[in-house]
């Protein structure tokens, strides 16, 4: 144990509860939740008539939080995970990866709180999103990554675009996704 604690630097000042109020992480979890959320709202307009837009709102954003709100934790997580990989060796601004790895965790983690306790079976609504919807969900999904990027206070080209060593793992699951969703025939 004594080993691993060499590589931490001693400089490092974090504190989780200023960092939780941070708009980097919340924006970034809220961005990626929103975009479904919205598209499936469109996509309830019966339900919207019947019991108004707002409560159906609650509920869509519910669903999603509930199916997706961990995993946009968890990718959060991973993009702080690589900046502090790099950070560590860079010598620069930990304290910010440290804050990206655990906090969105935790946005997360509430989100999927919140999901659950906003969950009304009384409102009926159809857990679809339409293809412009989904257009839009991944478009608001990729400017929020690149803003998460962007908070790690590294240099966004050399360090994660185009095809850096740190996102090609990721990219790769990525790309296997795609045809397994394809093959097991769900919407």
């Amino acid at each position: 144990m004594n080993e691993l604690t060499q590589l931490v630097p001693g400089d490092i000042d974090f504190s989780i509860i200023l960092s939780f109020f941070k708009p980097t992480e919340l924006i970034f979890v809220t961005g990626v939740v929103a975009g479904p959320a919205v598209a499936m709202l469109f996509f309830n307009r019966k339900a919207c008539k019947d019991h108004g837009w707002f409560p159906v709102y609650i509920q869509c954003f519910s669903r999603v939080a509930l199916d997706i709100g961990l995993i946009v934790g968890i990718a959060g997580t991973a993009i702080g995970a690589v900046a502090m990989t790099i950070a560590f060796n860079a010598n620069s601004n930990v304290e910010a990866a440290v804050s990206i790895a655990l906090t969105t965790m935790l946005w997360g983690g509430i989100f999927v709180g919140l999901g659950y306790f906003a969950h009304n079976p009384n409102i009926p609504i159809t857990a679809r999103i339409p293809g412009w919807g989904g257009v839009i969900s991944f478009v608001l999904s990729l400017f929020a990554l690149v803003y998460m990027m962007l908070g790690t206070r590294l240099n966004l080209y050399e360090n994660f675009m185009p095809l850096s060593d740190a996102l090609v793992p990721y990219l790769i699951v990525l790309g296997l996704c795609f045809p397994c969703l394809r093959l097991n025939g769900k919407p």
